[in-house]
């Protein structure tokens, strides 16, 4: 009768175990797929979601979406990371006015005033990021740039 249980409770171990292991690598999937976020906020720069007309303040790790707008002023400055492990990277410098066009590749950033630094170290491969000026457009997959319109 012993070892009845022991191998039921064996059993039910091997698929708790198979089950976490499942929701861990589910949980790290969704977050690499949604890995726009802020990662550095200097002062209290701006941040309107994408169909709404209020402006909320930008916080470390809020997500940023498809169509998101980011605003600063003198002094203030916002760094969003485009993955897990913060290694392409912009910051949006002081009086500058950016949106996310598209949160997946080819990652796109419209600056419609200001500057921004843009550093990328390890876009996922065959991807590509975009910076898009009234003036003109840049794109890399590897380097550091620093794009300004006015």
């Amino acid at each position: 009768m012993r070892k009845g249980y022991s191998g039921i409770i064996r059993t039910l171990f091997i698929c708790a175990v198979a089950v976490s292991a499942f929701l861990l690598f589910s949980a790290q999937a969704a977050e690499s797929i949604d890995a726009c976020k802020i990662v550095h906020v200097k002062g209290e720069p701006k941040m309107m979601k994408a169909g709404s007309s209020d402006w909320n303040v930008c916080k470390y790790g809020m997500t940023i979406g498809n169509g998101d707008r980011v605003k600063t002023v003198k002094d203030e400055a916002v760094e969003i990371s485009f993955s897990d492990k913060r290694d392409n990277v912009i910051k949006v410098e002081g009086d500058s006015d950016v949106y996310v066009a598209k949160s997946d590749s080819p990652y796109s950033i419209n600056l419609v005033n200001g500057s921004i630094m843009t550093l990328l170290n390890n876009l996922p491969k065959d991807s590509k990021f975009e910076v898009r000026t009234p003036a003109g457009l840049s794109g890399a997959r590897g380097t550091g740039w620093r794009s300004a319109t006015d």
